[in-house]
């Protein structure tokens, strides 16, 4: 984390700049567990492509987690779905509708958790993945299945801040809490996170380089 350390009129602060974790941890079966997380101090909307709670079509998290593909100079996406398929859509801006001006991608194919690939016949062909206004959603019969999500800032704290003169050291604990709901690059855990900790610092009166 980064943060920055200043005496206003004798008083000693922490002002927060910034924040992430990136941790990996290999599992069982030859997986890895991944997580990455970044403090955010404001206010920020996210846009799921078709709304969690949607059972119809069991998108993994809204359809937040999906993966880039290119093949022949065309660009897909892949979206994952509840029991581990995959459902792959051209890009959203693919197609354009001159009827009623939208750029959208169709349906290319679901691959089932067993390596069956199909590609008509499913209900994920009904779905349009249209791009409005640069946001990025599931249609469905020209309704959007896609939700808005008004995610507040992340807070932190500081706590038992000392300043030792003697030895020149600051320590002081922290906490800080992530939202859950942002965007992958934000929180890839898509729940709220919260990490605490102690820190013991030495200060410098100035910082010469040559």
């Amino acid at each position: 984390f980064n943060l920055s350390i200043y005496d206003i009129n004798g008083t000693p602060k922490v002002n927060s700049k910034g924040m992430w974790v990136e941790v990996e941890k290999e599992l069982e079966g030859n997986k890895l567990f991944r997580l990455y997380s970044q403090f955010n101090d404001e206010e920020t909307i996210s846009y799921y492509p078709i709304n969690r709670n949607n059972t119809d079509y069991e998108f993994l998290n809204g359809g937040m987690n999906s993966e880039y593909f290119y093949e022949n100079s065309t660009s897909y996406r892949i979206f994952t779905l509840t029991d581990g398929s995959k459902v792959k859509y051209e890009n959203s801006w693919t197609n354009y509708n001159q009827v009623d001006g939208y750029y959208y991608g169709a349906f290319v194919s679901l691959t089932t958790i067993d390596g069956t690939v199909i590609t008509a016949g499913t209900k994920y062909a009904n779905l349009e993945y249209r791009n409005v206004n640069y946001d990025e959603s599931f249609f469905e019969n020209g309704i959007s299945l896609g939700e808005q999500l008004v995610i507040p800032a992340d807070t932190y704290e500081i706590n038992n801040f000392i300043y030792n003169t003697e030895t020149n050291t600051v320590t002081f604990d922290f906490i800080y809490n992530i939202n859950g709901g942002r965007d992958s690059y934000r929180n890839t855990s898509d729940n709220d996170l919260t990490f605490t900790g102690s820190v013991e610092a030495e200060v410098y009166s100035e910082i010469v380089s040559k």
